[in-house]
């Protein structure tokens, strides 16, 4: 059955999500030969050839990360009404009348969600990627290795394959995190007799402020028990916390906003 549940939640967001990720390629190769041309006229020794090649260089750019932008947002706010509508709204009539274990439900929407989120969060960095100027040979050995900062749940200089891969799971176990954390505000929302919406958004932001809660108290509790005190704080601070603790902060996350999901489903569901 979640198989199938699968099935239908992939029929359901592949004709936003394959044209999305094609207009980000078709971006990325656009603004790449652009700005190779016009990069070309910027070392001309027409002044005004050169000026007006760094213009076009700066609105391209702009307009290729204000698309990006338009385009991953867009993206995920779909996710978002799409779980609402097809699980507390119209559709779920008739979603509930399945027979099927809502946790089918939870996961198979929860699991197809994170997908596209990955696929588009890889073809946006390799577009930046390309864009930027990197070179397609190195691409592997500087993502796993060297002294490239990986920009999430890092905090070394220097990084080597296992911890770069446990990064990356950190960060994956993160993505499914936010999402439960989107249903289990929603399903909490659902409950509200009015403003089902507004409810569920109030419910969104007090987890966030509860989980700024919890970082908080770890970052006092890793300055009074640890020696590294300097580098967890200022980890904690600006969210890039270590792979490890990362990595159990998400999936405790991740369990706590899909339980509170499943028990509204389960055992407090009403639909209008």
């Amino acid at each position: 059955m979640l198989g199938k549940l699968m099935k239908y939640e992939w029929k359901a967001s592949w004709k936003l999500f394959i044209p999305a990720n094609l207009v980000i390629v078709c971006l990325s190769v656009m603004t790449w030969i652009a700005n190779d041309v016009a990069g070309r006229s910027l070392l001309s020794e027409d002044r005004l050839d050169g000026l007006m090649s760094g213009i076009f260089i700066l609105v391209m750019m702009l307009s290729y990360a204000l698309s990006i932008i338009t385009v991953f947002l867009g993206g995920a706010i779909y996710l978002i009404y799409r779980f609402y509508t097809s699980t507390y709204g119209d559709q779920g009539y008739l979603l509930h009348t399945l027979p099927v274990d809502k946790h089918y439900i939870i996961v198979a929407k929860a699991l197809v969600s994170a997908f596209w989120i990955l696929v588009m969060a890889l073809v946006i960095y390799m577009s930046a990627w390309l864009v930027g100027g990197g070179d397609t040979k190195d691409f592997f050995s500087e993502f796993f290795g060297g002294h490239w900062y990986l920009p999430i749940y890092v905090v070394r200089e220097e990084l080597n394959v296992f911890t770069a891969i446990m990064a990356i799971v950190a960060a994956v176990a993160g993505i499914f995190a936010k999402i439960l954390q989107v249903s289990a505000s929603a399903s909490l929302g659902q409950l509200s007799a009015n403003h089902k919406v507004m409810a569920s958004l109030g419910y969104y932001f007090a987890f966030h402020v509860l989980q700024s809660i919890v970082q908080g108290v770890l970052i006092t509790a890793l300055l009074l028990l640890t020696d590294g005190t300097e580098e967890y704080l200022w980890s904690g601070i600006l969210g890039h916390w270590p792979w490890e603790f990362a990595l159990i902060l998400n999936l405790l996350y991740a369990a706590g906003f899909y339980l509170i999901t499943w028990h509204v489903m389960e055992h407090r569901l009403n639909l209008e």
